[in-house]
């Protein structure tokens, strides 16, 4: 099984070392910043649904004020959440709006979402592109990597396995109760019209004699 999603904490740490030296950080941003880590905290003890409000509100804020490092953040717990609740969809919407200025932690673990996403489908090889290209970005690469040769392995069994599964067809052939019952009537009275043919003509033969 593929290693569970990655927890935001990931890039959060690395969202306030980047954003800890910014000046003129306002009461807005500490206000953002207290969302998110509300989500956050709510995240790592199981709490989705309070995890869920705490980055909406996160986002809604980000989006008023502007500040797109947190909002592409409040993105990434929603989608972690949604993820958490095996909500695959509604994880890959909210995947999908984070921009392509997001950092490369964000950008990393987005990627990552995502192959668990296209692994938990069934997607193999799409989920071992998305390892592949969370290792390019960066962050957490040796998970990834494990992920990504967990990936290409299901995929190599799951292609190995419908090779040798018989095709639809061949099923019906096989297990079709009528059809199999139809042949039977028809080789009988194959060798019942046989038998006719071989009886008439003794019986021929031994009148001309």
């Amino acid at each position: 099984m593929v290693k569970r999603p990655q927890t935001p904490l990931v890039p959060l740490l690395a969202l306030l070392f980047a954003l800890s030296g910014c000046s003129g950080a306002s009461l807005s941003f500490a206000r953002d910043m207290a969302s998110v880590l509300t989500g956050t905290l709510a995240w790592g003890s199981g709490d989705l649904p309070g995890a869920a409000a705490a980055f909406l509100d996160a986002l809604s804020a980000a989006e008023a004020s502007g500040n797109g490092a947190v909002r592409d953040y409040a993105l990434y717990g929603l989608a972690s959440v949604y993820l958490g609740d095996d909500e695959r969809e509604a994880a890959l919407s909210r995947l999908d709006e984070i921009g392509d200025g997001a950092s490369a932690e964000i950008g990393s673990s987005s990627w990552y979402q995502r192959g668990v996403i296209a692994f938990r489908s069934g997607d193999y090889e799409g989920a071992a592109k998305s390892f592949r290209r969370s290792m390019e970005i960066g962050g957490a690469a040796a998970d990834a990597r494990i992920n990504m040769e967990l990936s290409l392995r299901s995929r190599d069994e799951a292609r190995s396995s419908s090779s040798s599964v018989p095709s639809a067809s061949q099923i019906e052939r096989s297990e079709d109760p009528a059809s199999e019952a139809l042949l039977s009537l028809v080789r009988k009275k194959e060798r019942d019209r046989w038998k006719n043919q071989e009886s008439d003509g003794a019986e021929a033969s031994g009148l001309d004699y």
